[in-house]
């Protein structure tokens, strides 16, 4: 334990000190929900990603650094709802017409 303690100070002194704070609070923010996780238990690999997800979209709202960040934003809470949608009935309906699947003698049938 006293090595791990040694390694994490000279691993946080090459590190600038708001990084350092910022690693240790994305820590504690996957913390309760790593606590929370079993092996048999899909639901719990969900909430991760959900917490993931949702991480990410708060970082590409606040800092919108990047282009198309609105269609970003838009996917993502589309991905928020679907998980909803899968926590909530465990199984979720298609909504419109089944894809067809057609074999294309031709690439550029593809395109048409």
């Amino acid at each position: 334990m006293r090595n791990k303690i040694i390694r994490l100070y000279y691993r946080a002194k090459d590190l600038s000190v708001r990084r350092f704070w910022e690693n240790i609070g994305r820590w504690f923010s996957y913390f309760n929900i790593s606590r929370r996780i079993y092996d048999f238990d899909y639901s719990s690999i969900l909430a991760v990603e959900r917490h993931q997800i949702s991480r990410v979209r708060d970082s590409i709202t606040h800092y919108h650094n990047h282009l198309y960040a609105e269609r970003d934003i838009e996917r993502l809470n589309l991905a928020l709802r679907l998980l909803d949608i899968i926590e909530e009935n465990g199984c979720c309906e298609r909504i419109g017409k089944p894809f067809n699947i057609v074999k294309c003698k031709n690439k550029e049938d593809l395109y048409e």
